[in-house]
């Protein structure tokens, strides 16, 4: 199976300068954790979210200093203005509307005053998106990325 998080995001280097010292993250979507991991090795606390099974249990049993939770990104419970910064790599695509929506507010309410949201997603327009078809398991939902 296809798993995601493979590499950490770059543009993540570049926002470092900004967050908080030791700083608190959620990664919702983590896949098995590289963006989650490398800012753990720099300090922030981090939670990381999926609902990929051995890609949380991987990252718990390997990375003890990062709280991983499996599960669906629409069941977690997201805390009050408690991150500094949430990322959200890729992963909203596959939601329909509604739920993106949902989502989003959820993770505006859990961003601490001046937290920062790094949202990534792709499109059928990316030279990616072939290669992702022939890797990505579909859905019977609609409204979603394929």
């Amino acid at each position: 199976m296809f798993k995601f998080g493979k590499k950490i995001n770059e543009k993540i280097i570049l926002l470092i300068p900004f967050l908080p010292k030791n700083g608190s993250v959620l990664d919702l979507g983590c896949g098995i954790g590289a963006n989650s991991i490398f800012l753990s090795n720099k300090g922030f606390d981090v939670t990381c979210v999926d609902k990929d099974e051995e890609s949380i249990k991987n990252i718990k049993k390997n990375h003890s200093k990062i709280n991983a939770i499996e599960s669906n990104i629409l069941d977690f419970n997201f805390p009050v203005e408690k991150y500094d910064f949430v990322l959200v790599i890729n992963t909203l695509p596959f939601f329909k509307l509604g739920d993106i929506k949902l989502t989003i507010n959820n993770i505006l309410r859990s961003l601490k005053n001046e937290g920062f949201l790094y949202l990534q997603v792709f499109s059928i327009k990316d030279s990616s998106y072939k290669s992702f078809l022939e890797k990505a398991q579909p859905t019977k939902d609609k409204n979603t990325f394929y």
